[in-house]
């Protein structure tokens, strides 16, 4: 069941040269989402800037959430909205800088009842993918993708019990069906890479599938156990 969420979204405000990305999939996705999940705020970053900058942006407008949304009462939730690779996303971070934005999801998120369970969905591409130039990694988890990456670094400053999303392919910002969760499992340092909530070999694949592309789960799964998906999806109205 979804909680009382209150989210901060983060989308490109300008379209990539010859494309139509954040207009026509990035901006739309994440008012769809805001409208599934029941509240939020939609913030656009300058794409046009040098990474660096970009990154200062959000990190702006994640210390001034609490002053800027009163009445959020805290931000639960922080997702991303834009492209993504293994290393980072268009947002401006890599794996080398997840640790400031890890603690500055984690002081939001404190705000709201004082809550260590923040979840961050990242609707980019391949953020959960293996890192190529990784020799020691665990296959097929995602292990020190980006994605894995942000995991261990908001639980290095306590959301031990986090979730972050990631996918592993290039798809469709939000219809992509190779999805990871890094959930924190109450531990300090994180864990290794992740699981798919819906596997390829699962009984409930083509209902998965189906259901990203023509209803709103795919707004609704970052905050679903995988029981409740699969419960879900066991419903002949969906499958």
């Amino acid at each position: 069941m979804l909680k009382n969420e209150r989210v901060l979204c983060f989308v490109p405000k300008f379209n990539s040269e010859g494309k139509k990305d954040a207009t026509g999939a990035f901006q739309p996705e994440a008012a769809a989402f805001i409208k599934a999940i029941g509240g939020g705020v939609i913030y656009q970053f300058d794409n046009s800037k040098p990474m660096p900058m970009r990154r200062a942006e959000v990190m702006q407008a994640l210390s001034s959430a609490e002053q800027d949304m009163p009445f959020f009462m805290g931000v639960t939730s922080v997702a991303f909205f834009c492209h993504g690779w293994q290393d980072g996303i268009q947002a401006g971070f890599t794996r080398k800088t997840v640790g400031p934005l890890a603690m500055s999801i984690d002081v939001i998120a404190r705000k709201a009842a004082k809550r260590d369970d923040v979840v961050v969905p990242l609707y980019c591409c391949s953020t959960g993918e293996d890192p190529q130039d990784d020799p020691i990694t665990a296959a097929g988890t995602g292990d020190d993708s980006f994605a894995d990456k942000l995991r261990d670094a908001l639980c290095n400053f306590g959301q031990t019990h986090c979730r972050v999303v990631g996918h592993t392919t290039v798809a469709h910002t939000t219809k992509n069906p190779m999805v990871l969760f890094m959930d924190g499992m109450g531990v300090p340092d994180g864990g290794v890479g992740g699981y798919p909530p819906v596997s390829p070999k699962s009984i409930n694949w083509a209902a998965w599938k189906k259901a990203l592309q023509t209803t709103d789960l795919r707004y609704r799964m970052p905050y679903m156990s995988p029981a409740e998906i699969h419960d879900e999806l066991s419903n002949p109205l969906v499958a």
